[in-house]
């Protein structure tokens, strides 16, 4: 008796869909089985991975063995993703690379919508859902988030505007909120504080570029009085001074004229 075996190995990681088919030469039939566990049928199917042993018996007591070994891929499939995150409020520069271990390649990919490349790029804020299928149609499935700064950046100044005409202590203070910090600012002429002092009357522009590139631009304006003050007095002062006394006549007039 010749004993041939041709084996299912299980598709994938853990599963119990390997088979073992037995074809039996020779020797003088019928035969039974014997795969131990009572276990008596020539062929065996809904394997998990593993070694399995049979013994053949003929009709005239004759007897072979043999043994068939059923694989199944070495790991199971599994995702991973590494996200990178848009990077300015309301931005599609988001991204998702996916990278698949175990199963059985190749792997095609579905996140909905008609998508089936591996990896993401110019995404929006949100969460992505991929199904992955290696070559024996094993199937396994991840998501990933794609977030974005909490709020777009937004710039509000408060000013002080110069005192007197012509001075230089007018002064901006800019307050930024949203965005990436941290910030830096540009105002032209190679300033580059947050906030400004000793400024005469114009208006001043400023550019604030958050950690991640990006921008929000804003002007203020600082202003000052209309003119300056002025003073002036009239070219003679008249003094009119009439003095009445009892023993002179009834009156008289004394005139004073005082040249400024």
């Amino acid at each position: 008796m010749s004993l041939s075996t041709s084996v299912t190995n299980v598709s994938c990681f853990g599963g119990t869909n390997g088979a073992i088919n037995l074809t039996v030469t020779g020797g003088t039939s019928p035969y039974t089985y014997n795969w131990g566990g009572g276990v008596t049928t020539e062929d065996l199917t809904g394997l998990s991975t593993g070694t399995y042993n049979v013994t053949v018996t003929d009709s005239n007591s004759c007897t072979a063995t043999t043994s068939a070994t059923v694989n199944q891929p070495a790991s199971a499939m599994s995702l991973s993703t590494i996200v990178t995150d848009v990077s300015c409020f309301g931005g599609t520069n988001g991204a998702i690379n996916l990278t698949v271990t175990g199963g059985t390649s190749p792997y095609t990919y579905n996140w909905g919508g008609g998508v089936t490349t591996e990896d993401l790029t110019g995404l929006s804020t949100g969460t992505y859902n991929v199904t992955v299928t290696d070559a024996n149609s094993c199937t396994t499935t991840t998501s990933a988030t794609v977030n974005q700064p909490a709020a777009a950046m937004s710039l509000s100044t408060s000013v002080t505007n110069v005192s007197c005409f012509g001075g230089t202590n007018g002064a901006i203070n800019l307050t930024v909120t949203g965005g990436t910090s941290p910030y830096t600012y540009n105002w032209g002429g190679g300033v580059t504080t947050e906030d400004l002092t000793g400024l005469n009357t114009g208006t001043y522009n400023v550019t604030v570029t958050d950690a991640n590139s990006c921008t929000a631009t804003t002007s203020a304006t600082v202003n000052q009085p209309a003119a300056a003050m002025s003073l002036s007095t009239p070219d003679r002062c008249f003094l009119f001074w009439r003095h009445k006394r009892s023993n002179q006549p009834d009156s008289y007039r004394r005139h004073l004229t005082l040249h400024l």
